[in-house]
């Protein structure tokens, strides 16, 4: 590991520490396939932690017969809102 005084302005003080510089050289991993092509699907393989994490969600949510008559209503978001809402917080605050 090099260690650099950042203080120092010498340019050659740098151009030594850079040289010092040792990059192992690249190994991939195997089995790990990359994508290639632009339109090609990725592959993403479910691990352990996704299966768990899926499990736990789906226990969190609540039982279909005791949605009995909710609805969703759409949220609508205009800029023009937004402006206005925010125009009435400053005048009150």
């Amino acid at each position: 590991m090099v260690m650099l005084n950042l203080g120092h302005r010498d340019r050659d003080y740098f151009r030594d520490a850079v040289r010092q510089v040792q990059v192992a050289s690249f190994q991939p991993a195997e089995g790990v396939k990359i994508q290639t092509k632009e339109n090609e699907v990725p592959v993403e393989e479910e691990t352990e932690g996704d299966r768990k994490l899926c499990l736990a969600v789906l226990d969190r949510l609540p039982v279909p017969s005791s949605l009995a008559g909710f609805r969703l209503v759409p949220a609508v978001f205009e800029k023009v809102l937004f402006i206005l809402l925010s125009l009435c917080l400053h005048a009150f605050f």
